[in-house]
């Protein structure tokens, strides 16, 4: 996990250097572009896992060895994190995601831009907003970041929803207040991506179900100069819709909960 820390005169200078020759002094006010999504590339989830996820279960095909509720993983490959992680945040968006419930077979059937979903006709025993059409659809906010490892970093996208919205809020919030590390005053807030964050899964409790949920917190500044290039390399990539979130390895026992014991 990085740690929130001021940085020296000597450091914030090397800092501001490596800012212009990467041209990142330039992104400032990018943060909150709008982003189109294409088949060019299918970036992995970063997911967390619940007490009945089904990765979570030895009887089940979908088992990992050493997975557990709280522990965070990735989609595509598998691979478990543990309950911390450290990312770099790189791009962001909403939008209202419809899916077929779990009871029905499951499965993603598309997307709308925030203002251009279909009406909810309904809400159901288990707090569900229905279509006409009987499907689910769920106010989704979706992160793009890099995930720092003792390797290197990876790319994912975290879609966060329901219970996730007011973690992804303090998120946008903290974002909303950083400040270029090197303390050089630019005129408009840095991109995403010059600050590290940490997450960490904590318990929660709902009225009917007890569950893990995100936590955030600022931890250090970006100084590595093959971490920026990746970040401002994938924030274009996003920008320029190369990027599509692999939805198709959201299965349907982790996509689609029908409560808050299960993963998203």
């Amino acid at each position: 996990m990085s740690e929130s820390k001021e940085l020296t005169t000597a450091e914030s200078k090397e800092l501001a250097t490596l800012y212009s020759d990467l041209g990142i002094e330039e992104m400032a006010g990018m943060n909150r572009e709008d982003m189109t999504s294409a088949d060019d590339y299918a970036m992995p989830f970063l997911s967390l896992l619940q007490s009945a996820s089904p990765q979570c279960k030895k009887s089940d095909a979908r088992y990992i060895k050493g997975a557990e509720e709280g522990v965070f993983f990735n989609t595509v490959t598998n691979e478990l994190y543990g309950e911390e992680v450290t990312i770099v945040p790189v791009a962001y968006r909403s939008a209202w995601v419809e899916w077929v419930l779990r009871e029905d077979g499951g499965g993603y059937k598309g997307e709308f831009p925030p203002g251009k979903q279909p009406p909810i006709v309904a809400r159901d025993e288990k707090n569900r907003d229905l279509l006409e059409n009987g499907h689910e659809l769920k106010d989704t906010r979706y992160w793009y970041v890099l995930i720092v490892t003792e390797e290197g970093f990876e790319p994912a996208v975290m879609g966060l929803t329901r219970t996730q919205l007011k973690p992804s809020k303090r998120l946008a919030n903290m974002t909303a207040e950083d400040k270029w590390p090197d303390n050089v005053k630019r005129g408009k807030a840095p991109p995403f991506f010059v600050w590290q964050y940490n997450i960490r899964s904590v318990p929660q409790q709902s009225d009917e179900y007890a569950f893990v949920n995100y936590e955030f917190s600022r931890g250090a500044p970006v100084t590595d100069r093959a971490l920026l290039e990746a970040a401002k390399a994938l924030r274009e990539a996003v920008k320029a819709g190369q990027v599509r979130e692999a939805t198709e390895s959201l299965d349907e026992g982790m996509a689609e909960a029908d409560d808050e014991s299960a993963s998203y």
